[in-house]
């Protein structure tokens, strides 16, 4: 009887091609080379050699952009020719096909950079495959709090390096690092806010870059880090599988890959019929393939919240058309609900259609209650507000529309019908209230969250009726869940509130206009009412620090909550005076 050969899985394909997969260590670690050392710092040498350059003025076309590109070139067939020669081949693959680029581009200063982050990756992956460089990626698999924020740093890093090539700027010349850091940490954080203007600053590769931040960010790194290691074959434990639980915002046992899977599925499906549906509508403006490119960049802002349009106004110039107002207003309640809720909703249309009783859990009917609470509320207050303010001159029927839409963007999203500058102070602060509210765990979206908002209201109730136990539609929600959303609005409170004295103390602009874009920056909004075009560097730093901690420090946080371990002492209670 022939023996049996053992089963190929995922991993050893992927280990075929790439050795240097997270968690697993190679059979016998062998010393640098001469050459592969110092190629380990030429790369990032001649990128920083590059970017700087660019950013000091030297322009695509000019001899200087040419040495660049020779630079770059030159570190990039040396490394080439040492991988061949070493037979390290687990490398070559990595954009060996920008070896003809050169031919086929006029914009040398921008080759000779990408042929230097190309080298920056694998500098980085040299120094991760030796033994410190394993004992960090172990540390950080295990570590779901420290692996999310450095997730999101590397990604925002990368991006900005990205935006500041030249070919990612209409001038000859890229984007500043302060602006493109800023633009980067905007998409990544899915905020919107913008110093530069995204329509007129940005190159269709630009627009790629951010579109792609933006769906990093909206799908999530602790989600694609599980992607990957899935498709890698790598098994998941309980701390891996908790953490990507906790990424999503609930503490309900939940199997790991299957979240990814809902995530990443619904991501691609939403998106592509919101996109459809808008290349539709654009195709009548523009040429196909500019339509396509526009219809997929605002199905991918939509659906991830993130608030960026590729109008210098927004989405003002679609205010009565009812297609693109409506698909980007349901997109943004899609991303803005959760994928957990989402496909809980799923489940149980589908049960309701195979005559099967199943009810939704408390999580899922808070969620949706109090979505459709705030997008009714804030409907009729804008209407009221703004009927003959920023309103006036539509016909009834696009009042309605404008007014729906403007109450499902501010929580979430940032896009904006009506000209910021024509709102009244009434509106604004009911602005600030739903921004700080935000979308709903587990989602797109930033802010305190729905159920976080939800529970608190009803822990007051409970306390005005004198009653111990928070009790909503049959259920109780624990003294730990309550405890938990206090913690969360004080933290997020807290870092308003730096944030805004920052701001307050280094910049010349309204004290209202600040206060609203501290909102606007920490809810990852992106709504602005012009402050954010005039704050200087200090202030932009300070925005891009508020994005930062609105976007991973409520997840950081959970995780750190959830993994809390209980203190076995108990102390004697002693009531404290509050009143």
């Amino acid at each position: 009887m022939a023996k049996q050969r053992p089963r190929v899985t995922r991993f050893d394909y992927v280990r075929s091609v790439d050795g240097s997969l997270p968690g697993r260590a190679p059979a016998q670690e062998r010393r640098l080379s001469r050459l592969e050392f110092w190629l380990a710092f030429a790369g990032p040498a001649v990128l920083v050699l590059l970017l700087g350059a660019a950013a000091l003025g030297v322009v695509e076309g000019s001899i200087l952009a040419w040495v660049g590109l020779g630079l770059g070139a030159a570190v990039l067939l040396v490394s080439l020719r040492r991988e061949i020669v070493e037979r390290d081949l687990r490398g070559i693959w990595h954009w060996v096909v920008l070896a003809a680029a050169p031919f086929f581009w006029d914009r040398p200063l921008t080759m000779g950079a990408i042929f230097g982050l190309r080298q920056l990756l694998m500098s980085l992956r040299t120094l991760l495959r030796r033994r410190r460089g394993r004992q960090l990626i172990d540390y950080l698999w295990t570590h779901p709090v420290e692996l999310l924020a450095v997730g999101f740093l590397a990604v925002i890093v990368f991006g900005t390096l990205l935006l500041m090539l030249p070919a990612a700027s209409t001038q000859l010349r890229g984007a500043s690092v302060i602006d493109a850091l800023f633009t980067a940490t905007s998409a990544t954080c899915v905020t919107g806010l913008t110093v530069v203007d995204t329509a007129t600053f940005f190159t269709p590769f630009g627009w790629a870059v951010i579109a792609a931040l933006i769906q990093v960010g909206g799908i999530g790194v602790m989600a694609l880090s599980t992607l990957a290691a899935v498709v890698a074959g790598k098994q998941l434990g309980l701390a891996q599988s908790g953490a990507v639980a906790a990424s999503m915002e609930t503490t309900a046992p939940v199997d790991a890959v299957r979240i990814v899977r809902v995530v990443v599925i619904g991501t691609v499906v939403a998106e592509v019929i919101g996109g459809v549906i808008l290349f539709e509508s654009f195709r009548g403006d523009m040429e196909w393939s500019r339509a396509l490119g526009y219809a997929a960049f605002h199905a991918i802002s939509a659906f991830c919240n993130a608030g960026f349009a590729l109008w210098t106004d927004n989405l003002v110039p679609f205010q009565g058309h009812a297609p693109v107002v409506l698909t980007v207003s349901f997109l943004v309640i899609l991303g803005g609900l959760g994928f957990l809720v989402l496909a809980e909703l799923w489940n149980w249309l589908a049960s309701r259609r195979r005559r099967r009783r199943r009810i939704l859990s408390l999580h899922a009917r808070l969620v949706l209650g109090t979505t459709a609470v705030l997008l009714a509320a804030g409907m009729l207050v804008f209407a009221l507000l703004e009927w003959q303010g920023a309103m006036a001159g539509m016909s009834v029927p696009e009042k309605l529309l404008n007014a729906f839409f403007n109450s499902v963007t501010p929580r979430t999203a940032g896009f904006n019908t009506v000209p910021m500058g024509d709102l009244s102070m009434a509106w604004v602060f009911v602005l600030i209230v739903l921004m700080f509210i935000g979308g709903s765990p587990g989602s797109t979206a930033g802010g305190i969250k729905t159920s976080t908002a939800a529970t608190i209201l009803l822990a007051v109730r409970a306390y005005m009726r004198g009653r111990e136990a928070v009790e909503v539609g049959g259920r109780a929600v624990s003294a730990a869940t309550v405890i938990r959303a206090v913690v969360l609005v004080a933290l997020a409170t807290a870092a308003c509130s730096i944030g805004f004295f920052l701001l307050v103390m280094t910049q010349d602009v309204p004290f209202h206009e600040l206060f609203f874009e501290t909102v606007s920056a920490f809810g990852t909004v992106g709504l602005s009412l012009g402050a954010t075009a005039e704050v200087d560097s200090v202030g932009k730093l300070v925005l891009v620090g508020l994005m930062y901690v609105g976007r991973v420090g409520p997840l950081t946080l959970i995780l750190l909550l959830g993994s809390s371990v209980r203190d076995p002492v108990r102390y004697p209670e002693e009531p404290v005076a509050l009143t």
